[in-house]
């Protein structure tokens, strides 16, 4: 599956993030650069759509973003 670069430096954030999540504000901060979040503070809700949309995340039901446990077979 292609990921663009946005996407992919979510799921790398999120990795780090634990059972507990990000919530999307914390994702746009914390994921990139500080200049990326001062110059435009919701960069990150199309790559987190995106990700949504091909099962990559899940939303947790306080609103914060996930992997997806991971199956062990």
């Amino acid at each position: 599956m292609w990921l663009n670069a946005d996407e992919q430096c979510i799921l790398n954030y999120l990795e780090h993030c634990g059972e507990a999540g990000a919530s999307g504000r914390e994702i746009a901060r914390k994921a990139s650069t500080k200049d990326r979040w001062k110059e435009d503070e919701r960069w990150a809700a199309p790559a987190i759509s995106a990700l949504k949309d091909k099962s990559l995340i899940t939303t947790s039901p306080a609103g914060n973003y996930m992997l997806p446990p991971k199956d062990n077979d």
